[in-house]
């Protein structure tokens, strides 16, 4: 087994509660840091360096702590860049990760970061959708009797022809940023297969200097479910995966909460005004267009709720 090596690195720290191994602190330049104590060094665990991201072990160093205690240490250290911007992407991740591994053996923490590395690439590649219909279905979880229900049945394939996808009964969230409700749909999605209950979420969603940003809503339903660690991890995970190299920009786009809210209207799949699948030549397929839905009815709550699962899910608490 290797013997610890020396940095000269030092780092500002506080305990983190009911976890003994790790500590939460800053180093010198202010980039935020988590050092994982009395794991033992084997072959699972490798050094990181990505852009934002670093992973070493047997990392020797100087931790200040709380009334000026000073301590030698020799850690795992899991460090992102002095970045505002990702900061609280980094501390939410580890925050799920942490009450999900809790204090990890060597394999356990070689897992942690694999999970934490994918999260951090998943950051570099394309966007999967705007940052505007994310924000629609993150305030759909956000706005629903049971966020950890939704959580369950978001994305739960990349592919996903619907954004939500329980057992029979699926939701897809559409969002437009004019109050004309224009929305874009592959005509698959408005063909669900036999014996499934489908539904669409309309909501009219503003650009608002005084609004939120999706990291607000993220931070929002964390409290929400924080009985559950791992569907943290999801959440964070799926955010990731969907922004790509768009997360910066989603760090300040806001949009308005009280007009989404106001506009949310659930439509049956059967009102909307589609293209009649016989009316296509064999030929024609993968074929996009866009509805104005306002005149199609809301249906009401008590309907929603009264279908249950993840329907009453999402009706607004």
């Amino acid at each position: 087994m290797p013997s610890p090596k020396g940095t000269g690195e030092r780092f500002t720290v506080v305990r983190i509660p009911g976890r003994a191994s790790y500590l939460l602190g800053r180093g010198r330049d202010g980039a935020p840091a988590v050092l994982i104590r009395d794991v033992p060094l084997t072959d699972h665990l490798v050094h990181v360096e990505l852009q934002n991201l670093r992973v070493m072990h047997g990392v020797r160093c100087q931790i200040d702590l709380a009334g000026g205690k000073r301590e030698t240490v020799d850690v795992s250290l899991i460090q992102c860049s002095a970045d505002p911007d990702l900061e609280g992407v980094f501390l939410r991740l580890m925050g799920g990760l942490i009450q999900e591994f809790g204090d990890p053996s060597g394999k356990e923490l070689a897992d942690l970061v694999t999970r934490l590395v994918d999260l951090f690439r998943a950051l570099s590649q394309p966007a999967r959708k705007s940052i505007q219909g994310l924000w629609g279905e993150l305030l759909v979880i956000a706005l629903g009797t049971s966020p950890i229900d939704l959580l369950m049945a978001w994305h739960a394939e990349p592919n996903d022809m619907y954004d939500f996808n329980a057992g029979h009964q699926r939701i897809e969230v559409k969002t437009s940023a004019s109050r004309r409700r224009s929305h874009h749909f592959r005509l698959e999605q408005l063909l669900p297969p036999a014996g499934t209950e489908m539904v669409v979420c309309s909501l009219i969603v503003e650009r608002s200097g005084g609004g939120q940003t999706a990291a607000d809503l993220v931070s929002e339903i964390g409290g929400q479910i924080d009985s559950r660690p791992d569907l943290v991890v999801r959440l964070e995970a799926v955010v990731a995966e969907t922004l790509g190299v768009e997360w910066r920009s989603s760090a300040h786009t806001t949009f308005d909460r009280e007009v989404a809210r106001d506009s949310v209207r659930f439509l049956a799949v059967g009102d909307i005004p589609s293209i009649p699948l016989g009316a296509l030549p064999d030929t024609v397929s993968n074929v996009h267009f866009e509805v104005n839905v306002d005149a199609v009815p809301g249906i009401p709550s008590a309907t929603l709720t009264a279908y249950g699962g993840l329907m009453a899910a999402a009706v607004q608490g």
